[in-house]
């Protein structure tokens, strides 16, 4: 087992004193990126609001965008890869701050969600 400390954004003023944005996850040596990230949403520390629902899971490099309450991944990085290649300082940060490219990404997520094209 290896311990990764994840960090989130705070979601709202009040996130910031009733709980801390950090915490530590342990997971298998061998575990892949989607092993840990359904171990991060298992363990529901992130979390979300009406207008941030999206965040993207950055690490040595950005892997994934993952959307909590649809319990959903989106690919950035082969989430078969194992997750120690990508957390050389074991850490992981979850961010609202998506690129361009990510938002994106994250509209045709929905739109696939909403039954568009």
């Amino acid at each position: 087992m290896v311990h990764i400390k994840l960090r989130r954004d705070h979601v709202c003023a009040a996130d910031d004193y009733t709980c801390s944005g950090e915490r530590v996850i342990f997971v298998d040596a061998k575990a892949s990126v989607q092993e840990f990230l359904t171990e991060v949403l298992k363990a529901k520390f992130l979390q979300t609001s009406s207008s941030h629902q999206c965040l993207v899971a950055k690490a040595d490099a950005e892997i994934a965008l993952v959307v909590p309450d649809d319990g959903a991944v989106i690919p950035i990085v082969d989430l078969t890869a194992p997750i120690s290649i990508y957390t050389i300082n074991k850490q992981v940060s979850f961010s609202f701050s998506l690129s361009r490219e990510q938002q994106s990404a994250y509209a045709n997520y929905r739109r696939r969600q909403w039954g568009g094209s």
